[in-house]
């Protein structure tokens, strides 16, 4: 408005942001971020002497003051903007008293406070209305559900008491988009959502609803846009696919639905993913991450020809992945699930793959063609076997490869350094051997991490560097020619090398000589025992008969001429026996002992005394 100047020759109709009718009446002001000219002064009161005024536009002002009441007496005012201004206080409670042709009412981005007055719901054209960013702190009227032309109600982005959705909203028939996010919602959606069958979008995000996501608002014919990420929904997803009593909906039917944008992540939704959402011919992005679900992916997900971002992380879906993913497929995330059996082979859009966390097996796609579009690829924490394909230099537009934690084996392809991007490569925690290949220090790396594995050699030249100081753990056979703090110098592994070797040898010989130290002293003891009996006559091995004679008979045959040494063996055998055991014996105790003995080596165990019935026997025979 400063650059207006009344005194120049210029009709006001060729001023900045005038515009007139044919008729020379101002119909139209638009200053909108004039940055150089921006109202710092409070709105005239003069300007609603223009009666034909039916668009005032002065967003992204700087007008700080409480909303210009003044603007009631704009009779003909159909389009009012005043977004991003310093708009302060309450929206007045008569706020009704504006136009009965507004038909667009934007008071976004400003300062507002206190409630939304009721009497918004008596603006009888409106069609549009934007509140959202400010800082409302009261309650939302349930009156807005009369306002029967609304299309567009932005409530998003304010600080409401904790409030409910008003199931009068259910009344807005003609909406067509409803935005509320981070508005401070809590309870359910209600049920009369169902209702708004012009909706093609509904934002409720970053709220505090709770319950399931009501059946109806699947069914609607327009919703193209679905977004209802960080709530606590809970419950399955139940999409009614029927016509009352004619049953199933036909394949053709449903395929026809708009339905393009799903983002229910972070909930407590559970259960299977519905098979007729695969059959939304339309559908190019899916976010399903940070719930409960579990089962396979239905059929109809992975056939889908236009989907094209598909975001599954933290579930517990099981299954496996098809050969060939959508075509159009750009982005999958399914981190943090139960999926097993191998990876596609064929993925000719897929530029983001992220599968770590899963129960993967079999080796990498020997041929990586089909996936040449990938620039991050992960799969760590799976169990990926067998060897990294040469063919890993297809992927030339690879910024990320993590395939940490898995069972490879084999040595490190050398055609993965002709890969062409800064990359950031994490090839730790597996079974890894042989050299890293010199190769590897012409890449453009961001990070690497090959820790953790059996890889041995010199480190190449060009990854000697401090940044890579912590990337080659735990590798006992690598060594380095600078002074990498976790790795040894290779002067040092060699030096250590040939210190092992000696030491071993030093235990072999000391080992040796011990053997022969005790061999000898063996020998010694046996020539020295040989020498004692060697006046002994040699004895005859004649082999035992079956005979037949019992215990009693062994025992009654224990007498003075039997015992060695006396009588009819002694002489020539008493030379043999011990010298502690010469002398006189009791033939009696001699008897009772072999008794005993032979009771306590029956062959049934049953018939064998106890230690018990040992002692008693004993203690009897000392006092007999």
């Amino acid at each position: 408005m400063d650059s207006w100047n009344v005194d120049t020759s210029t009709t006001y109709c060729h001023w900045p942001g005038v515009g007139c009718a044919a008729d020379g009446s101002v119909v139209n002001i638009t200053l909108s971020d004039q940055t150089s000219t921006r109202i710092t002064r409070p709105i005239p009161a003069s300007l609603c002497d223009l009666k034909n005024l039916t668009h005032l536009d002065l967003s992204y002002q700087r007008i700080h003051t409480r909303f210009p009441t003044s603007l009631y007496n704009c009779s003909s005012l159909q389009y009012l903007d005043l977004k991003q201004n310093g708009f302060v206080g309450a929206i007045p409670a008569d706020i009704d008293r504006l136009s009965p042709r507004l038909m667009l009412l934007d008071l976004s981005g400003n300062n507002f406070t206190g409630d939304i007055p009721p009497s918004i719901g008596r603006l009888p054209a409106i069609q549009t209305l934007w509140l959202y960013a400010n800082f409302f702190n009261g309650s939302i009227p349930a009156e807005i559900g009369n306002l029967s032309r609304l299309q567009q109600l932005g409530l998003a982005y304010n600080s409401f008491a904790p409030v409910r959705i008003p199931s009068e909203f259910g009344n807005l028939t003609k909406l067509t988009f409803l935005w509320m996010t981070k508005a401070n919602l809590q309870g359910e959606i209600p049920a009369s959502f169902a209702q708004l069958t012009g909706l093609t979008q509904l934002d409720l995000t970053q709220n505090s609803l709770t319950g399931a996501i009501p059946a109806g608002i699947w069914s609607l014919p327009n919703l193209q846009y679905l977004y209802l990420y960080k709530n606590n929904l809970s419950g399955s997803i139940v999409i009614d696919g029927t016509i009352g009593a004619l049953g199933l909906l036909p394949d053709g039917i449903w395929s026809a639905a708009n339905l393009t944008t799903v983002m229910v992540s972070n909930n407590n939704l559970t259960g299977r993913i519905p098979p007729l959402l695969g059959k939304c011919s339309q559908l190019t992005t899916l976010f399903v991450d940070g719930n409960r679900f579990s089962g396979e992916v239905p059929d109809g997900i992975w056939a889908a020809v236009n989907l094209t971002i598909l975001v599954m992380n933290d579930n517990a879906f099981s299954g496996t992945l098809p050969h060939k993913l959508p075509p159009k497929l750009a982005w999958l995330e399914i981190v943090g699930n139960r999926f097993t059996g191998k990876i596609p082979s064929s993925a000719p859009s897929l530029v983001v793959f992220l599968a770590s966390n899963n129960m993967f097996s079999g080796e990498l796609p020997s041929d990586l063609a089909g996936l040449s579009t990938l620039e991050l690829f992960y799969l760590g924490n799976n169990m990926i076997s067998g060897r990294i394909p040469q063919d890993i230099s297809l992927l030339k537009s690879l910024a990320e490869l993590n395939l940490r934690h898995n069972q490879l084996t084999g040595e490190i392809p050398t055609s993965i350094g002709s890969l062409k991007q800064p990359i950031s490569i994490d090839l730790s925690g597996n079974e890894l051997s042989g050299s890293i290949p010199s190769e590897m220090g012409n890449l453009k790396l961001s990070f690497i991490n090959l820790s953790s594995n059996q890889l041995s050699g010199e480190i190449p030249v060009a990854l000697q560097t401090e940044a890579y100081d912590q990337s080659f753990l735990s590798n006992p056979g690598l060594c380095a020619s600078n002074s990498l703090r976790s790795v040894p110098t290779c002067a040092t592994r060699d030096h250590n090398l040939l210190s092992r070797l000696g030491l071993r040898i030093l235990l072999l010989a000391l080992g040796a000589l011990v053997f022969l130290t005790a061999a000898t002293l063996f020998s010694i003891c046996v020539i020295g025992k040989y020498r004692k009996r060697r006046h002994l006559a040699a004895w005859t091995l004649t082999p035992f008969h079956s005979l037949d004679f019992t215990k009693s008979d062994i025992v009654n045959g224990i007498r003075e001429e039997n015992l060695i040494g006396v009588g009819g063996a002694g002489g020539e055998v008493s030379d043999a026996v011990d010298p502690e055991l010469r002398g006189s014996s009791h033939v009696g105790d001699m008897a009772t002992v072999f008794e005993l003995g032979i009771l306590c080596t029956e062959t049934s165990p049953s018939q064998r005394p106890s230690m018990k019935e040992v002692f008693r026997f004993l203690v009897r025979c000392k006092r007999a």
